[in-house]
């Protein structure tokens, strides 16, 4: 029993100190590419329970009508990318590539989306881990995401502890 207790405060731990983690940018050629942020917001709460967190008001009962939760299909996060190009060579084809392992598998899963024709400007892409999914696998603890542009990486960034994970994955493939 012990034992068990033990192992859920140490996810917790881990959970928490990958939530305020900081993300390392990857110094590289970036050729017009950036990645100017990567975030990971929690979605358990609609609208007005989100305002009632930050509510002043202390009227009897108001508070806990407020904070409804969403209903167990739309629980999980979603995971927000925004990129830009400020390039010279409009019309190039560029690839995001986000690499990422969830709390409850030790494996790395990847979402890619392929641009043709970009321009300068930002882009976004939005992943939503919610419903049977994010129950299943949990929340997104590490990531990296890197930008492909002729083969070659432009930018990169990720989590502070995808290194960590990535030489543990490494080293149990080679026991193997």
């Amino acid at each position: 029993m012990k034992s068990i207790l033990f192992a859920i405060f140490m996810m917790a731990v881990v959970t928490i100190s990958i939530s305020f983690a900081r993300a390392e940018e990857i110094e590289l050629s970036s050729e017009g590419f950036k990645i100017t942020r990567v975030m990971n917001e929690p979605k358990t709460l609609n609208a007005l329970g989100k305002m009632a967190q930050f509510s002043d008001s202390n009227e009897v009962g108001k508070q806990s009508e407020l904070n409804e939760k969403l209903p167990p299909e739309e629980q999980g996060e979603e995971f927000v990318i925004d990129w830009r190009y400020s390039g010279k060579a409009e019309g190039a084809e560029a690839a995001v590539k986000l690499e990422y392992v969830t709390g409850k598998k030790a494996e790395i899963q990847v979402y890619e989306k392929v641009y043709t024709s970009i321009k300068k400007k930002t882009y976004q892409i939005i992943l939503r881990n919610v419903g049977k999914t994010f129950r299943k696998n949990g929340e997104i603890a590490h990531w990296r995401v890197t930008i492909i542009s002729d083969g070659k990486i432009v930018a990169s960034k990720q989590s502070a502890l995808w290194s960590a994970f990535e030489n543990y994955v490494k080293g149990t493939e080679n026991r193997e």
